[in-house]
């Protein structure tokens, strides 16, 4: 048994809904999530309901399927949006020289996105970077628009943020 890919280092989950984890695989689990343990059983693809969780961070999920064990560390519980669309999501704040001259470059790792498998492989966030922080190292590589939300909704909520990058450029 694996969890689906999405469940990786520097996760957001969102808040105040139970938390839904999934995978594929035959057999028998453990998850242990902020020191609750949930069992599962598989015959081919699963998916187990975590209890809600307020805005907090970070958190451990510890996963026991077998011979197939491990811990995904920095999890963080907040908004989590779908961005979903064509280039005005896919435009990055790299193709903006207003952007690059005028966005307060700071690290925030409270922000995060992880990015669907593309068919463009010329994009530099990639689905196998899996959860990627927000940093003045690589924040010019992540959509305009999903940065700037992100942020705004950081800022007023006092959360983490995931975007989920589901774009293709037309």
């Amino acid at each position: 048994m694996k969890l689906a890919a999405v469940f990786c280092d520097n996760a957001v989950f969102q808040a105040n809904n139970p938390i839904r984890i999934f995978g594929e695989g035959k057999g028998k689990g453990c998850i242990e999530f902020d020191g609750k343990e949930y069992f599962v059983k598989s015959d081919g693809y699963f998916e187990i309901e975590l209890d809600p969780h307020g805005y907090g961070g970070p958190y451990e999920l510890k996963y026991s399927f077998g011979k197939n064990v491990g811990v995904i560390k920095n999890i963080f519980v907040g908004e989590v949006l779908l961005l979903a669309g064509q280039s005005n999501l896919q435009f990055t704040i790299g193709e903006s020289e207003y952007e690059k001259n005028h966005v307060e470059i700071a690290d925030n790792r409270l922000i995060r996105a992880y990015t669907t498998k593309r068919l463009e492989k010329n994009q530099e966030l990639q689905e196998e970077d899996g959860w990627v922080e927000c940093t003045k190292e690589n924040l010019l590589k992540w959509s305009a628009l999903g940065y700037h939300l992100a942020s705004r909704i950081s800022r007023e909520r006092n959360c983490a943020v995931g975007i989920a990058c589901a774009y293709q450029g037309a």
